[in-house]
């Protein structure tokens, strides 16, 4: 059996996370994934926003968040943070009861590098990397379905390459710097704390970020199931809530409290998080539809998607709307 559908068989025989006792069952159940752009969740976490508002977050160790979403569709998952990609997409064009409804990470282009396109130094030196056109033929680590495989390839297209026209690769993130320093692929995509660590290494350099491709982008989400969408729609407002004001503290920015509450976490030392680029999030849980719809359109291209899905179909902001009022009523940058 292929690896995929092994995925699908063990997703579809996790324990639902419904209560049978008739009273609401304060544990949530949310995807985690080790990128940076989770740190409202575990900031919200630590600080007691989830409690406030009578919840018991359990953090679900997932290798991608596009793996969970079987299991989000059905329940077995409330809440599932991660990238958009295409797993997302075609679930909610097949009829799945899941819904964007946050954002967890975009930019624009005043952002600092969320990703960007790693190359060994000496491949600049000896002139094997000219352009990106030098990386026809080659191989190259990048997921080819998520959102970023999108904005890379119109930076690839600057110098007239497609994806199909580069060797494709997926390495475990562990393999990355080694295949780099080995000269076994000619580029790796990263993001931080990675962009970071692999840079310090001395075997990895940026060659080209994703900020050169696109403006602006949405690139991850906050996604509900049918738990939170028609099950216990009120439970879902009150974890909005404790996510915006986790939110709310994370664009404070690196305060000493901040890198050390997600250096905890995440076991990320508080110096690589001070020199790594945080991901801009939306302090009303708001995203940017354009990018969103041009994902979509070049995916309808590739055959990887059948129709694009409307914004109406996509994104449910009742959420953010109803939490956004709530916390009104709370005096500016204060947190209680």
């Amino acid at each position: 059996m292929k690896r995929g559908a092994w995925v699908i068989l063990i997703l579809l025989t996790l324990p639902s996370g419904c209560s049978r006792s008739g009273r609401e069952d304060p544990t949530v159940k949310v995807v985690r994934l080790p990128y940076l752009s989770m740190a409202p969740l575990l900031i919200a976490e630590r600080e007691g926003d989830f409690r406030e508002q009578d919840l018991d977050v359990e953090f679900v160790p997932f290798r991608r968040a596009g793996e969970a979403i079987v299991a989000l569709s059905r329940g077995q998952l409330d809440v599932v943070a991660g990238s958009v990609n295409l797993v997302l997409l075609n679930a909610i064009e097949k009829g799945a009861m899941v819904r964007v409804v946050a954002d967890k990470g975009h930019w624009t282009a005043d952002s600092c590098v969320v990703s960007a396109l790693l190359v060994h130094p000496e491949a600049l030196q000896d002139g094997t990397l000219r352009t990106l056109a030098s990386l026809r033929g080659q191989k190259v680590d990048l997921r080819e379905n998520s959102i970023l495989s999108y904005a890379y390839e119109r930076l690839l297209r600057r110098d007239q390459v497609t994806l199909e026209d580069v060797d494709l690769v997926s390495l475990p993130r562990s393999a990355q710097l080694a295949a780099l320093e080995n000269r076994a692929v000619a580029a790796v995509s990263a993001t931080d704390p990675w962009l970071n660590l692999f840079q310090v290494s001395g075997s990895a350099v940026v060659w080209h970020s994703i900020n050169e491709a696109v403006e602006r982008l949405q690139y991850s989400v906050l996604a509900y199931g049918p738990s939170f969408l028609t099950d216990s729609p009120e439970k879902g407002e009150r974890f909005m809530r404790a996510y915006l004001k986790g939110v709310r503290r994370y664009n404070q920015g690196k305060t000493p409290r901040n890198v050390s509450l997600i250096a905890d976490e995440t076991g990320i030392s508080a110096s690589v998080l001070s020199r790594s680029c945080w991901p801009e999030i939306d302090e009303g849980g708001r995203i940017i539809p354009d990018g969103l719809m041009e994902y979509q359109k070049w995916a309808v291209g590739r055959g990887k998607l059948a129709r694009v899905l409307s914004l109406e179909e996509l994104w449910e902001p009742r959420f953010v709307e109803s939490a956004g009022k709530m916390l009104q009523s709370q005096e500016p940058g204060k947190l209680r």
